[in-house]
């Protein structure tokens, strides 16, 4: 109640103070500024008169107390008894009862000491003040006014008493109530004032009336003129406005503005229907799929909603289908009779196949009538000069399509500017969908076919042989056939390439594609797998046929000779591997798999032949795709985890270092050492992104565990070769704040002299950057002192396997003598690994080997050690 309360309230301040109609605006406005003037009015008047009254009150005052002054002196020249003088005071006060006036007489001291008292107040500070003085006093105090006149003693005054003369012998005191006289005064006149205020507010009321009552005529009759008009050509009847006298010249003007706005917007505007017409075409430039399935019922219904707007006969689309072949579609609202198909074909022979070129009568175009069956039925006489043809073209090159889309409608409605829009809109519409179609259906047909082929040699493509793959493994199954799948490298290619020029690749590859599908049979599949790597998958084949098969595309495709433009005759070599199904795999998965471990075998062992596995292989075959499976998961999961095992300072007996180890979990939860996954995952190139995410790990432990000891990185050649890997070695080190000094680069000495020239290279960038570097596994390979001449090196790690045997073998004992004589004589610090035992760690001490390495010391651990366990 009370906010629906605060609501009314506000609602009638806001009509108040902003009314929102005229008669309001001028009533409140008028009113507000009559009444502004009748209260200032008012209140000058009051203050002017009070300010009068005041003056003629004071000068009142000064008469009535010198009158009573003078009363009181001649009444003493007579020395008038003590009754006569009481009776001369009544009266004096009696007199003024009536008035606003009050008179009081007081004694001096000295009289009333020498006649006794009078009735009279008791004298305040003022009176006493005039006493003292012998001065007149005049006070306003709240509307009160008080005058005081002291009666001085004259030498008359001596015949009574023997005071001086100037003596103060008495005081008269003249009050006069100022308030009570002006309430009264506004009393008088407040009703005079109302009645002016009155008759005010009745004079602005009607001269409110008159102007409200011109000005709402003017409106209405202006809106009934609007609400007239219900088309863009009825807008003509605003030119009544400006005949019209409206009686003020304001809105004379206003009117005359609105009739010139309607005369423009005459000449540019279209009628609601136009434009609604204009939105729904916008929605039928959307192209689904349904509309070009369908594209001429959409026409159909085009051309009804079309006949709401503009008179409209007939819709046509002709276009090229092909290099010599023509399609007319045109579309009739209601049923044609035959003479108007004759006469609309004649017209659009005559205007259109000329732009392509045709004859009259040709019989490449094709021409299609439909019948739209609207409600609306054609002209009975229509002809040739009733019918006007408006047209647009499309030409595109890629896809090859070229057509015209046409309206026909009344030659009289063709003439209106206004239906330009309209007509435009319909041809553009028309041209989008139609051409679209086209295209869209001409390109279709080549993406479904390029779709399952290699563009190059048109042959199946790699996502066409898997889905033929996996179609005959399911067949094959149901049906219990045997079936080959030739897995194809072509060998030495990328030599053709680049000796010859991709040029002369690609019609090489289109000549083995040729040479394939000649030698295989009718309902044999060939596809390009990728590269220079083919695919045959031959359906029921057992594999003595396939092995047939395979030496007869062998022999084809030794027998090809392709020459060069300089004359020089290629011949091409094949890798194949075999899979047949059942007996290497029931999957396409699996099946290729086979095929393509066989391929790469025979790539591996000189090339140039075809390999079949035996049964024994299989599994091991599998073993490394399972081991490849088990990679990508342990990246998409970062799985990786980082192991350290603890170096020991042998002479001092403190922990210096660690090695950073990889190790991931495996389904079961059991930690991986990188010996069961190391090959695959430098095989598969994965190798990268695994030491990646070991290194962030292992300086993200080193950050958390506080650890300020040394760290010997264990990480694959193949990836610090790569310069990303270096830079986000770098990157990551210094985001932990872990300068170089602190990380041993470990390299396999077995595996580093395969690149020695590219590490030799990376080894010195990185050392310049301050890194330190061992050779891991020193011993094992055949170049290790030659290896240590051309490397800079801060550590050798003495192989396992000389430290393991150097108790119980004496030629590794020798070995192991023999690297920590030369690391000495190199002053290179040495590492012994495998240090399993209080015995080998004794022997190592007696060798004089820096620092030990192994189980007996510490098994590797997520979280470093300061001391020996």
């Amino acid at each position: 109640m009370a906010s629906e309360l605060f609501q009314r309230i506000r609602a009638g301040f806001s009509r108040l103070f902003f009314p929102q109609k005229l008669a309001e605006f001028l009533f409140s406005r008028t009113l507000a500024v009559a009444l502004t003037v009748f209260v200032a009015v008012l209140a000058t008047s009051t203050l002017l008169y009070e300010k009068l009254l005041k003056q003629q009150a004071q000068s009142t005052v000064a008469g009535i107390a010198e009158q009573t002054f003078t009363s009181i002196r001649e009444l003493m020249l007579h020395g008038p008894s003590r009754d006569e003088l009481l009776r001369f005071i009544e009266a004096t006060r009696g007199a003024h009862a009536e008035s606003p006036y009050t008179v009081e007489i007081y004694r001096s001291e000295a009289v009333i000491r020498e006649y006794g008292p009078i009735a009279q107040p008791i004298a305040d500070q003022y009176v006493r003040q005039a006493f003292t003085t012998a001065r007149p006093l005049i006070l306003s105090h709240q509307g009160i006014s008080r005058h005081l006149y002291p009666l001085t003693g004259s030498r008359y005054c001596l015949s009574c008493h023997d005071n001086k003369p100037g003596t103060v012998l008495g005081l008269v005191e003249i009050k006069q109530h100022l308030p009570g006289l002006a309430s009264r005064m506004r009393k008088q006149y407040s009703w005079i004032f109302m009645g002016y205020g009155l008759a005010i507010i009745g004079a602005v009321t009607l001269i409110t009336k008159m102007v409200v009552g011109r000005v709402v005529n003017s409106v209405h009759w202006f809106q009934e003129k609007v609400d007239a008009i219900q088309s863009v050509s009825e807008l003509s009847a605003f030119g009544e406005l400006s005949a019209r006298d409206l009686r003020f010249s304001e809105l004379d003007q206003a009117f005359a503005s609105v009739t010139s706005l309607a005369e423009r917007l005459h000449r540019v505007a279209v009628d609601k229907e136009i434009l609604e017409f204009e939105i729904e075409l916008l929605d039928k430039f959307i192209i689904t799929s349904n509309v070009i399935k369908d594209w001429r019922t959409f026409i159909k219904e085009l051309l009804i909603d079309i006949n709401n707007v503009v008179d409209t006969y007939a819709l046509l689309a002709f276009f090229q289908e092909d290099e010599e072949t023509y399609e007319l579609d045109i579309f009739w609202r209601s049923t044609p009779a035959p003479e108007h198909q004759r006469q609309m074909e004649e017209v659009v022979q005559a205007e259109l196949y000329r732009l392509f070129r045709l004859p009259g009568d040709s019989p490449q175009v094709h021409i299609i009538h439909h019948d739209c069956r609207s409600d609306v039925p054609l002209p009975v006489h229509l002809s040739r000069q009733n019918i006007m043809l408006r047209t647009r073209n499309l030409f595109l090159d890629a896809p090859k399509v070229g057509g015209i889309v046409g309206i026909g409608i009344q030659t009289t409605v063709a003439e209106q500017p206004v239906y330009d829009i309209v007509l435009n809109s319909v041809l553009a519409t028309m041209l989008n969908l139609v051409g679209s179609v086209k295209a869209i259906s001409k390109h279709t047909r080549e993406l479904e076919y390029y779709a399952s082929r290699d563009p190059l040699t048109l042959l199946h493509n790699q996502r066409m042989f898997w889905e033929l793959l996996g179609y005959e493994c399911g067949r094959a199954e149901r049906h219990d056939y045997q079936f080959v799948l030739l897995v194809i490298d072509l060998d030495n290619f990328k030599t053709v390439n680049d000796r010859y020029g991709h040029a002369f690749g690609d019609l090489f590859l289109q000549q083995i594609a040729d040479t394939l599908r000649h030698t295989v049979r009718d309902g044999d599949m060939v596809a390009r797998y990728g590269g220079d790597e083919f695919c045959v998958l031959l359906p029921e084949t057992t594999t003595a046929e396939g092995m047939a098969t395979a030496d007869r595309i062998a022999q084809a495709i030794a027998a090809l000779k392709l020459r060069t433009r300089e004359g020089v005759s290629v011949q091409a070599t094949i890798s194949m591997g075999m899979a047949v199904f059942p007996d290497h795999g029931r999957s396409s998965r699996d099946l290729f798999l086979v095929a393509d471990n066989m391929m790469y075998r025979v790539k591996g062992s000189g090339k140039g032949a075809i390999a079949i596995p035996e049964q024994e292989e299989l599994p091991e075959i599998f073993k490394g795709e399972k081991e490849i499976d088990f990679l990508y998961q342990a990246l998409d999961r970062q799985s990786v985890t980082p192991f350290f095992q603890p170096i020991l300072d042998l002479a001092s007996g403190r922990i210096i270092a660690h090695e950073l180890l990889m190790r991931i979990p495996d389904n079961k939860g059991r930690m991986l050492p990188a010996a069961a996954f190391i090959k695959a995952a430098e095989r598969t190139g994965l190798i990268h992104q695994l030491d990646r995410i070991l290194l962030e790990k292992a300086c993200q432990a080193m950050h958390e565990q506080g650890y300020q000891g040394r760290l010997f990185v264990n990480l694959s050649p193949l990836s610090f070769i790569s310069q990303h890997f270096y830079e986000t070695f770098n990157d990551t080190l210094r985001s932990y704040r872990i300068t170089p000094d602190r990380i041993v680069v470990e390299v396999t000495e077995r595996e580093s002299v395969k690149s020695r020239a590219l590490l030799q290279k990376f080894l010195r960038r990185m050392q310049g950057d301050g890194y330190l570097f061992a050779v891991d596994d020193f011993g094992s390979g055949y170049s290790s002192f030659h290896y240590l001449k051309l490397f800079a090196v801060d550590f050798i790690k003495i192989d396992g396997e000389f430290i393991r045997n150097c108790l119980t073998d004496a030629d590794f004992l020798a070995y192991t003598k023999s690297i920590v004589t030369l690391a000495r004589e190199l002053q290179i610090p040495t590492v012994a690994e495998f240090v399993e035992d209080e015995d080998i760690l004794n022997k190592i001490k007696e060798l004089g080997v820096n620092f030990g390495q192994g189980y007996h010391i510490g098994h590797p651990s997520p979280r470093f050690m300061d001391r020996m366990r």
